[in-house]
């Protein structure tokens, strides 16, 4: 049978390891949180990025000028002659 002493120095041992394979187990979650947190601050950068980048897109897109080029352009459509407006009274 193992004397006391020996028993209580091995439970010693034994918390002290499993305190420290913890704390260690905790500094590598909170290290591995870190590097994920940043990941997400940079995938929400390029995504407010891309936001700003399409609401300019789409504000250009809807000005009159941008609209009339694209008629124009694209659609073949040309300013009406003064035959073919027609005043209603």
């Amino acid at each position: 049978m193992a004397h006391p002493e020996k028993r209580e120095k091995a439970l010693f041992v034994l918390i002290l390891f499993i305190g420290a394979v913890s704390f260690v187990w905790l500094k590598l979650e909170v290290l591995k949180l870190g590097f994920e947190h940043q990941d997400y601050l940079k995938q929400k950068k390029e995504v407010l990025e891309k936001n700003k980048q399409l609401t300019l897109e789409y504000a250009n897109l809807l000005s009159p000028s941008q609209i009339e080029q694209y008629a124009k352009k694209d659609l073949g459509l040309v300013e009406p002659t003064e035959k073919q407006i027609r005043y209603i009274k």
